[in-house]
């Protein structure tokens, strides 16, 4: 029995070979097939298809692939698990795939995917490499984030970023004075450097930000708080107490899903390169010829799709544009994104008209989307 596969569902095959298959675009609907003839199709033999659906051998990842096409059916399909997979590892090996055919696709040493599979935190100097596996399986980012972010170890990230953003929120952001944050030989920056597999110079101004928004909301709402206690008009008085509860309220929101944001955020971390030829595109309302944006190509190649995309004209010019996904990367992170590369010029106007407006679209029929063949 392959390794892993014991999701693999042999009903599934059966009623996907004894029933008509989907249309295509290419061909008429699919009429149901034999087990010799499903075998023939995928080089196997007629006892092995049939041991499948049995449920007495257990097909390889690319055998499990193979099968799908032969059927015209997503591998997903095959598998019990068809949702709420447990961890990228089940994601991958329903969609067929072993570790290794990953890493030969996206260059990636074994040690390096297997520490992001069940870390959920990208090296270093492939901060893209989620975006990359979702690429890769024609899904979105979300759902990769999603699994990497059920296992054990993403847990306990979150947990330790908790324990020291509240450490840091008591020791900044309540302190009294002019505004300091953290610098990067402090404590828990380093701890959050270590965890985090980024520099401590790159964490000391990612936290200086968040604890820096933190003080402004917190400012904010000692300003409702005085309004709701000496406003002498009663209508101003409730109008300031309602305000100060939602405030109030919508801090508290903020504060339990920050330390999840923050882990987030350093899985999809992009690099400068990549933020500042995204952030050129968030103020465009059609596809740009990239003759005209003044973005370097190599810049172009390390914003990941689905955060844009890229088709050519009849007229042979490559032109591109943003998508939803990577207009609301830009919207969620932005302040961050300006704290860690200040050199990197964004409209703020832009970014904010963006989240206002409907955002271009993918696709409908991923097989037309710029991921990677299969």
């Amino acid at each position: 029995m392959a390794r892993g596969m014991a999701d693999f569902d042999g009903e599934a095959l059966r009623l996907a070979r004894t029933s008509p298959g989907p249309p295509s675009t290419r061909r008429k609907r699919r009429s149901p097939m034999t087990a010799e003839e499903l075998a023939s199709a995928v080089g196997a033999t007629k006892a092995q298809i049939l041991a499948y659906e049995l449920g007495q051998r257990v097909p390889e990842p690319q055998r499990v692939r193979a099968l799908a096409s032969a059927l015209g059916v997503h591998p997903v399909t095959l598998s019990h698990k068809k949702v709420d997979f447990g961890s990228l590892a089940e994601l991958r090996r329903a969609y067929g795939y072993r570790s290794s055919d990953i890493c030969a696709a996206l260059n990636i040493s074994a040690k390096a995917y297997r520490r992001f599979e069940t870390s959920g935190i990208p090296p270093v100097r492939r901060p893209e490499l989620p975006h990359e596996i979702a690429a890769f399986l024609r899904i979105p980012v979300s759902h990769v984030q999603i699994v990497v972010a059920k296992t054990p170890a993403a847990r306990d990230q979150i947990d330790v970023v908790t324990t020291a953003l509240a450490r840091l929120r008591e020791e900044f952001v309540q302190a009294e004075g002019s505004w300091i944050g953290p610098p990067a030989g402090h404590r828990d920056v380093l701890l959050l450097a270590n965890l985090l597999n980024r520099s401590a110079g790159s964490i000391s101004r990612l936290v200086t930000c968040v604890l820096e928004e933190e003080r402004t909301q917190l400012l904010r709402i000692a300003r409702y708080e005085l309004s709701a206690r000496f406003e002498t008009d009663e209508g101003e008085r409730l109008r300031a107490e309602s305000t100060l509860d939602f405030a109030q309220r919508r801090y508290g929101r903020a504060i339990k899903v920050l330390p999840a944001k923050v882990v987030r955020f350093v899985r999809e971390w992009l690099h400068s390169d990549a933020w500042s030829a995204l952030a050129q595109l968030v103020d465009a309302d059609e596809p740009v010829p990239i003759s005209k944006l003044g973005i370097m190509k190599e810049s172009l190649d390390r914003v990941p799709w689905p955060m844009i995309i890229r088709f050519g004209r009849s007229d042979g010019e490559e032109v591109v544009a943003i998508t939803g996904e990577g207009a609301n990367h830009c919207i969620q992170f932005m302040s961050w994104y300006r704290a860690l590369y200040p050199s990197v010029r964004v409209s703020e106007r832009a970014v904010m008209a963006r989240a206002r407006r409907t955002a271009f679209r993918l696709p409908l029929n991923q097989s037309e989307s710029p991921g990677p063949a299969h």
